[in-house]
């Protein structure tokens, strides 16, 4: 959150970033949404592997005349079940600006969280 709240404040205040759609820095490069959960599992003192399971787009489909935001999950399919990469380089290389690594933006966020269920 504060990467995102930093490169926001970077980006409304330089001109170089208008008419521009920018990435904004992150440390999640080659992870994938499993490599994540099982991160953070770990980090609250859970198991690895998680399991995670994502409904396919048949069974979403059957949903949407039920659930209207059944059509945004279809959509929204290959980045839950494929690979992808975001590439923020062109914001760093802009602006000079770098994302909180990995391990500190991850055990930031489990904090965050643990410290909401007190």
């Amino acid at each position: 959150m504060k990467d995102f709240a930093k490169a926001l404040a970077v980006d409304s205040q330089d001109d170089r970033a208008y008419d521009k759609f920018w990435i904004c820095p992150h440390s999640i490069h080659d992870k994938t949404i499993q490599t994540i959960a099982n991160d953070i599992s770990v980090k609250v003192g859970g198991k690895s592997p998680v399991p995670i399971s994502v409904l396919n787009w048949f069974l979403l489909y059957l949903l949407c005349p039920f659930m209207g935001f059944a059509w945004e999950m279809i959509e929204m399919l290959p980045f839950w079940t494929q690979d992808y990469k975001i590439d923020d380089s062109d914001f760093i290389k802009t602006f000079s600006v770098e994302a909180t690594p990995y391990d500190a933006a991850l055990q930031s966020l489990v904090d965050f969280y643990q410290s909401q269920q007190k």
